[in-house]
């Protein structure tokens, strides 16, 4: 049978309704506003027990209590629980304090605008702390409809308030909260949310928390939170724009409420054990029932080594891995994985030191538990988040319009528009043709995150990303990124680097970097004070406090917390002296309550006192052209100070892009010891040397010799007295000279050098006229750069 009703609401007050009786609505609260659809009757006799009721899907009647009316659809439009995108916001509103009447004369108010939500800004009471607050945001409802230019609201004025903003419309935070419900109660099924062109506003700003599956169809869209003004000096996670929670909170699909919503940081485990065939595919917890906390066919994390050094949330791990768990043995306490773990975990990590982040030690934490429920894959298409006036606090002007991204395996945003993006812990991660005029920070915990055709204007930390792509995208403001892997390629930088005044971009400003590649990009090299592309890495100071044996030493917990050792003396990581005592890290671990120990290759004995620099920058690849634009381009160079990495890979085992061949001349050969040739064309990455014609002359020994400017000891010398080529690495060098592979520059290596001849004395060679001399060709190999 089938019936028709106008609205949603007028199937409420049904009764005597047949069982499997087809309703059709033309609308949720009147007919057209597009939240109707097909209802069908069920009844208790024969479906069993009514679901919770939620207004939009599940429909009770209140005048037959024996079943209830359930929606039949393949989408969830926003519309079916009442939903509206119809906010309009002013700026010209004026309100005056103990009187209800509001008029603003570019509103165009209508008698539809009655029932609807108003907010106003600094018409509320004025704050008896700080000294000097501002008035807040007063919240009301429109009760009457005056004229197109003044309506009548629910609550007087506290304050007089002129040509102030207000943003009034439907209050769309029970529709967004019921579809939440509705998308957590789905079983092995992806829902899919539809938008409507226009802007919602909502005080409810975490809708997606726990849904597992789920897609949003924006269709230009505009959400604003406005939970700022009913909390505006609360926690910023619930006033800025939309939520997500991380794997770490409890708070699930609330309001974040502080220590009564607190963090948790899962099950210690046991080191993880690898063989040379084959890496660790289980973990063990050291107490063997906690992994009764694990189910099959869910996702895990495996997190450890706190490499932040300071306080702060989440927890800053330098190793993780997201897996999948195949078995949970809550008697041996072995938990098995889909998948191999990227990395190993040491049991003796130091844990929890004072003064430093959460953890250390290697941890698995479950991804669904009751408290929380990872999105295991998310989709939001065409969608723009707004700001909201009404929300009065130093934190609105970066976080009114904020994207925290947390909670995910894998997620993938188009066209998303929003100030401030935040993307977090999670495994997977895309941005495609997105715009952020504000701020984007990744921070800790994300496995892969790629930015395609995306603006930006600040971009700053990506401290615990492990892979980091920027493709086809555009910078305008503060540069100074540190991730793990950094690969940059066709994107146009017209920015500034914080920490330099006198460089662009800034990589490796506050964590260790593995890896930094750049393929062609375009600088904008406009700014009249500064002078280069790319500003000096950071570094961490280890200094040694006690010598166990030649292949350990000791740092205490408070030395290596105040100097974050933890960001770079990692194993793998190699440190130097100012005397180029070298130091290569094999492990880390907490020695005894007051000590970290680090064990490693030194190249000398190690004594009480050394100091060892840790460059946060280990390699980098210039496989492209850096193309400089702009006014003064001919004033920067590729970097501020050509020393820039101690260790500099400029490219692996495949040809570099760009590579040429400087041709010396006479001129850049001293005639004595004293003048200096300054590299304006490049880093050199090998010396060749072509002896033509030999020198006859009467000096015993007649070399050509390429001293270190700064230093003065690094050198390299070229026998003048036997013809032939020599090709000689200018550093250390992997694979054979003359190989195609260029490795780490020597530390004392300086691109500022001085060429001399040297016979009976520096810079000069006896010659009687001159057929004596020497023929030479000389050759830097350099990658080139575009002045």
């Amino acid at each position: 049978m089938i019936q028709s009703n106008n609205t949603v609401q007028d199937l409420t007050t049904t009764s005597g309704v047949a069982v499997d009786t087809v309703s059709v609505t033309s609308g949720f609260n009147v007919v057209g506003d597009g939240g109707g659809g097909n209802f069908i009757w069920k009844t208790i006799a024969v479906y069993g027990p009514r679901p919770a009721l939620d207004g939009g899907i599940i429909v009770y009647s209140t005048a037959d209590a024996t079943g209830w009316w359930e929606r039949q659809f393949e989408f969830a439009d926003i519309r079916f629980w009442g939903g509206k995108a119809d906010v309009k916001v002013i700026n010209d509103a004026n309100i005056t304090a103990g009187l209800t009447a509001l008029t603003s004369a570019s509103a165009g108010f209508t008698v539809k605008d009655i029932g609807k939500t108003i907010y106003v800004a600094g018409a509320g009471v004025t704050p008896t702390s700080p000294p000097n607050a501002a008035p807040l945001t007063l919240t009301a409802t429109i009760t009457a409809y005056t004229s197109a230019t003044q309506v009548t609201l629910s609550v007087a004025a506290s304050t007089t308030a002129s040509n102030t903003p207000a943003t009034y419309g439907t209050d769309s935070t029970n529709a967004f909260t019921n579809i939440n419900n509705y998308g957590r109660s789905l079983v092995g099924k992806s829902l899919q949310i539809i938008l409507q062109s226009g802007t919602y506003m909502t005080n409810f700003n975490n809708w997606l928390a726990g849904i597992r599956s789920v897609e949003v169809i924006g269709n230009g869209a505009n959400i604003m939170c406005t939970h700022g003004a009913a909390d505006p000096n609360g926690y910023a996670f619930n006033q800025q724009a939309l939520n997500m929670p991380s794997v770490f909170d409890t708070f699930d699909n609330t309001f974040y409420n502080g220590s009564a919503t607190p963090y948790v940081y899962g099950d210690l485990i046991a080191s993880t054990v690898s063989t040379s065939a084959s890496s660790a595919q289980s973990v063990t917890t050291l107490t063997a029932t906690d992994a009764a906390n694990y189910t099959p066919g869910t996702w895990a994390l495996i997190y450890g080594f706190e490499h932040e050094n300071i306080p702060g949330f989440p927890p800053d791990a330098r190793y993780y891995d997201y897996v999948k768990v195949v078995t949970a043995d809550a008697t041996t306490g072995i938990i098995t994985f889909d998948r191999a773990l990227n990395y190993e975990y040491d049991a003796g990590w130091p844990d929890n030191l004072p003064g430093g982040g959460v953890g250390g030690a290697p941890r698995i934490i479950s991804c669904t538990r009751s408290n929380f429920q990872t999105i295991e894959d998310l989709v939001i298409r065409d969608l723009s988040l707004v700001p909201f006036n009404g929300w009065v606090s130093p934190n609105a002007a970066l976080r009114t319009a904020r994207l925290s991204v947390y909670g995910y395996i894998n997620a993938r945003f188009y066209n998303v528009n929003c100030g401030s993006v935040y993307p977090g812990q999670g495994k997977n991660l895309l941005f495609d043709t997105c715009q952020f005029s504000k701020a984007c920070e990744p921070d800790k915990l994300i496995d892969q995150l790629i930015f395609k055709h995306t603006s930006f204007v600040d971009v700053v930390n990506g401290g615990g990303v492990n892979f980091l792509q920027m493709f086809n995208c555009t910078f305008s403001g503060q540069f100074n990124i540190s991730p793990r892997y950094l690969d940059i390629d066709n994107c146009t930088f017209a920015s500034t680097s914080f920490g330099s005044s006198s460089a662009l971009a800034f990589f490796g400003q506050n964590k260790g970097v593995e890896h930094v590649r750049l393929g062609t990009n375009v600088w904008n090299c406009s700014l009249p004070g500064r002078s280069a592309l790319i500003a000096n890495s950071n570094n961490t100071i280890l200094t040694v406090d006690t010598v166990i044996n030649n292949t350990l030493v000791l740092v205490t917990n408070a030395h290596w917390i105040t100097a974050t050792n933890g960001r770079q003396v990692l194993p793998g990581s190699i440190g130097y002296t100012s005397t180029n005592k070298r130091f290569i890290v094999k492990r880390v671990y907490a020695y005894d309550a007051n000590n970290v120990g680090i064990v490693g290759d030194f190249s000398q004995v190690p004594v009480v006192g050394d100091v060892f620099k840790f460059i946060y920058v280990r390699r980098i690849s210039i496989e492209g052209r850096q193309h400089k634009i702009g006014a003064n381009a001919n004033n920067y160079q590729l970097f501020l100070t050509e020393d820039l990495f101690p260790q500099i890979q400029y490219r692996e085992n495949t040809p570099a892009h760009d590579l040429k061949r400087i041709l010396l001349t006479d001129q850049d050969i001293t005639q004595g010891n004293s003048a200096n040739v300054r590299s304006a064309f490049g880093y050199p990455c090998r010396l060749i040397v072509n002896v033509i014609k030999a020198y006859t002359g009467t000096d015993t020994n007649a070399l050509l010799k390429l001293v270190s400017y700064t230093t003065g000891t690094f050198t390299q010398t070229i026998d003048l007295k036997t013809t032939g080529t020599r090709i000689t690495e200018i550093g250390r060098h992997a694979g054979g000279v003359g190989a195609d592979v260029l490795v780490d520059v020597d530390p004392a290596y300086m691109p500022t050098f001085r060429f001399y001849w040297a016979g009976v004395s520096a810079g000069t060679l006896t010659a009687t006229d001159s057929s004596q001399l020497p023929i030479v060709q000389i050759y830097f190999e350099t990658f080139e750069l575009i002045r």
